[in-house]
């Protein structure tokens, strides 16, 4: 067996002595953990399973040892949040950053189509957008049921927006066949749960986590991004292009444009919550206002990057997902229109710059003609 294969079930196994072992003992012990224990015997005993895969060399044993690791690292935020004990999480991040590094040395060969594991992937993922925007938008008033946090109808509904973007996008991504199809997905995918990953770091006390939405985020937003960056990187040799016709140059430059636009806009509420506060066209919180970076960040970076594909299928699913997005968002805009401030000028470019971003994304999806150089 390999010299890193080795280590990495050795590093599994210090895993399982603390998900096994160690946070069990706490976990009884203490009034703060009241059920956490049941979850972590699961994932102690689920623990054996990269073990038993690395082991007998299969051919999953990786995919399997990011997604435990991604649980226990949850495990290891209630942990420290909840003061049941602040070494032990530290020693088992560092154990949890040894897996990551060792298995993404390892990898996996790089594939000219989207693998039966890729595909699961992201059909798992499909599930918990689809939760959170059915949640948004129909029963906004109810929003903390699906959320670890409670926010006002509009927010909600913008929320639903978002994460119904998100779904169309994963469940698009599913179908697919061919790697060049979902290569920009997964950057999208990637850079939106890993920022808001980041971000919820920086709110850590104010999750509850008597709260069961709070344990479902965290999983997501430490296991979707890591297996996101564990595809891409497997995949980072895979740049091959379809024999199609090439896009348009007025696709490429909306697709520039929208994309320059979305970061300056994520990097203002990343970094200036506050300026952004005073500029919204509604109330909005430092706290939202650094939530809703992730996913601009992530689609604006994901259209610069379409912009540089070569053909409409490499683009086809952002676009579309996009504008899910920018058309839902108009539409519950206008369904809570009297929170907007009519001589506010951010209200008109809410309002104008989501419209030109759905009418154009909505022309390029139906006319051929107009997204390529020559008739599809």
């Amino acid at each position: 067996m390999p010299l890193s294969q080795r280590a990495l079930i050795l590093l599994l196994s210090l895993n399982f002595i603390w998900m096994g072992l160690v946070f069990p003992f706490l976990a009884f012990s203490s009034p703060f953990a009241s059920g956490a224990w049941l979850v972590t015997l699961v994932l102690a005993a689920l623990a054996l399973l990269p073990l038993y895969g690395l082991w007998g060399r299969k051919d999953w044993a990786l995919w399997s040892a990011l997604a435990i690791m991604s649980g226990a690292l949850t495990i290891d935020l209630y942990a420290w949040s909840t003061h049941l004990t602040r070494v032990w999480p530290l020693l088992h991040a560092a154990v949890a950053a040894g897996v990551f590094v060792i298995a993404f040395r390892i990898g996996e060969p790089a594939s000219k189509t989207v693998t039966r594991r890729q595909r699961i992937f992201f059909a798992i993922i499909v599930a918990f957008p689809a939760w959170v925007a059915a949640g948004g938008l129909f029963f906004p008033e109810r929003i903390d049921e699906f959320l670890p946090f409670r926010v006002p109808p509009l927010h909600a509904r913008f929320i639903g927006a978002v994460y119904l973007a998100g779904a169309t996008m994963m469940t698009l991504a599913t179908a697919a066949r061919a790697w060049h199809d979902v290569r920009v997905v997964t950057v999208i995918l990637a850079l939106w749960t890993g920022l808001l990953g980041i971000v919820s770091l920086l709110y850590l006390q104010a999750f509850d986590w008597s709260w069961r939405p709070t344990w479902f985020w965290w999983v997501a937003y430490i296991w979707f991004p890591i297996g996101a960056a564990f595809i891409a990187w497997n995949q980072r040799d895979a740049n091959d292009h379809p024999h199609t016709p090439a896009l348009s140059r007025l696709l490429r430059g909306f697709l520039a444009v929208q994309g320059i636009v979305a970061v300056a806009l994520a990097l203002a509420l990343l970094f200036a919550p506050s300026v952004l506060v005073q500029l919204w066209p509604w109330s909005i919180t430092p706290l939202l206002a650094q939530i809703y970076s992730a996913p601009f960040l992530a689609y604006g970076v994901g259209s610069f990057y379409a912009s540089r594909q070569h053909g409409w299928s490499e683009v086809r699913i952002p676009v579309i997902a996009t504008l899910v997005l920018t058309l839902t968002a108009v539409v519950v805009s206008f369904l809570h229109g009297r929170l907007f401030i009519v001589a506010n000028p951010s209200t008109l470019v809410w309002f104008g710059g989501l419209g030109i971003a759905a009418l154009g994304l909505a022309v390029f999806t139906v006319v051929p003609r107009l997204r390529t150089t020559a008739p599809a």
